[in-house]
């Protein structure tokens, strides 16, 4: 379960544009763990409540963005489009510059990447 929350902070990295770093030392103070110190990683219920919190801050942005979708495609339709809001904006440019900066390499990928392997 403990590496599924990394896969999970690591997905969440994707939509939101922010680093992984930033997330889980996030997660670390909110939920009053630490993944540096073995005898404090988090228990069972402490990882779902994780997930959890992470899970509705992304269907939140998702959300966000389907609404403004919807709402182009029925400006398109009756040709009348404005421009994407300026805070949508940002979020859609930090994700994809995530993105297109980040590999995705999993758990032990993110582990030779901090100590600076290559491979």
């Amino acid at each position: 379960m403990w590496i599924q929350l990394h896969f999970l902070v690591e997905a969440f990295c994707r939509t939101s544009g922010r680093p992984f770093r930033e997330v889980f030392t996030e997660l670390e103070l909110r939920f009053g763990f630490s993944r540096r110190v073995p005898s404090r990683w988090p228990g069972v219920e402490t990882m779902q409540a994780a997930a959890e919190w992470l899970h509705a801050l992304r269907e939140a942005q998702l959300a966000e963005r389907r609404a403004w979708i919807a709402g182009q495609r029925r400006a398109k339709k009756s040709s009348d489009r404005h421009s994407v809001p300026a805070g949508l904006r940002e979020a859609e440019a930090r994700a994809r510059a995530h993105a297109a900066s980040v590999p995705v390499v999993g758990c032990w990928g993110w582990k030779r990447r901090r100590d600076g392997e290559s491979g």
